[in-house]
This record gives structure tokens, C-alpha cells and sequence, in this order.
């Protein structure tokens, strides 16, 4: 199951986007989506940080007092490799969005047509069958992290350190036998 988070101010725009979202299941049943839909940026950012992240995220570029680039910034900075769509009425964003390595644009009013490619192609990066996720407690929040990204786990007084592939770490309580079961089950379901 995808999970997909949109963000928009706009009751009108985001009720359009789960209509699409309903559609696609329907004609990609193969793919299942699960959309949750935020009218604040700061009620999704709360989600996100007690439940653990998306694999998509749909942002309206603007809304008040925090935009979709900030957002998107903050979702990088918990080092979450979701895929990210800014929903936009112009593309002169573009550079910020370059720069917060968003998947590209859904210019408004949005098509079924660009809506559909635009998500097919964020599904093709993320490979959930090839790429399985665990869900690590840190002092931040719930994070996702994928099982590839994992290079090593060691063990220090009263909590484990993730080392990441690129050199980050992600520490956590969870004991080792727990992160073990995850692991185990995370590879078995990318089998």
C-alpha cells in the first residue's frame, strides 16, 4: 500500500485530489493507494512526526505561514527519501523545488491525465517490494528507514545507532532483538 499525504488549503483541491486517488485504485488495482489529507501544514507535519512519514507527499506550493517548499525541507531534513509533487498554479519554483529534490509538479487546476503520470512515475522510484522500510523511534519522532539505507547498527549504553549509507545516523531505544525482528520481517515482505 502506497502512502500518500496531501497538503493544500484549498477544501476544494484536496477533494479533488482523493477523488483522483479513489480513481487510480480503481483503474491501477495492482497499486493501492491510501491518501490522508491535511488542510494544515502544521497538523501534517505532527502526523509525521508521531506516525513516521509517507512514501508521497502532495504539497501546495502556497499556503499561509508555512509553504510546501518548507515543508518539503523539513521532511528532508528528518532524512525521509519520500517522493514529493507540489501542487502549483505557476512553475516558478522550480528551483526551490530542485533544491528540496522534489519528483516535479502538478500544475492547478490538476488533470487525471498528469495526475496519473505524475504518480506512476513517483511509484516507479519508490519500489516498495524492492526497497522494504522499518519504522525507527527517535527522540524527533517515528522515521522511516529503508532496509538498503542500513549499513550497520551498533549498540552504545542505552540505545542503537543506525549508520546510514550516507554516513548519517539514526538513533533509537529499540532494543537489538526488536530491530532484528523488524529487519527479518522488512526483508521477508521484499521477497
Amino acid at each position: 500500500m502506497i502512502q500518500i499525504a496531501i497538503c493544500d488549503d484549498r477544501k476544494e483541491d484536496i477533494q479533488k485530489l482523493k477523488d483522483y486517488v479513489g480513481w487510480f485504485s480503481g483503474e491501477h488495482p495492482d497499486i493501492p493507494l491510501k491518501a490522508e489529507v491535511f488542510i494544515s501544514p502544521y497538523d501534517l507535519l505532527e502526523a509525521i512526526s508521531s506516525r513516521g512519514g509517507y512514501d508521497l507527499y502532495l504539497l501546495d506550493v502556497i499556503m499561509p505561514r508555512l509553504s510546501g517548499i518548507d515543508i518539503a525541507r523539513k521532511i528532508r531534513e528528518r532524512g525521509e527519501t519520500a517522493e514529493i509533487l507540489f501542487l502549483t498554479t505557476s512553475r516558478e519554483y522550480a528551483v526551490e523545488a530542485f533544491g528540496v529534490k522534489a519528483s516535479g509538479y502538478l500544475i492547478k487546476p490538476v488533470k487525471k491525465a498528469d495526475f496519473e503520470n505524475e504518480v506512476l512515475s513517483c511509484i516507479n522510484h519508490l519500489a516498495p517490494k524492492d526497497n522494504p522500510a522499518i519504522l525507527l523511534k527517535t527522540k524527533e519522532g517515528i522515521r522511516k528507514v529503508h532496509i538498503q539505507e542500513i549499513a550497520m547498527i551498533e549498540s552504545f549504553n542505552h540505545s542503537r545507532v543506525c549508520t546510514l549509507a550516507d554516513g548519517t545516523t539514526v538513533e533509537t531505544p529499540a532494543t537489538l532483538s526488536s530491530l532484528y525482528e523488524q529487519l527479518r520481517k522488512g526483508s521477508q515482505k521484499g521477497e
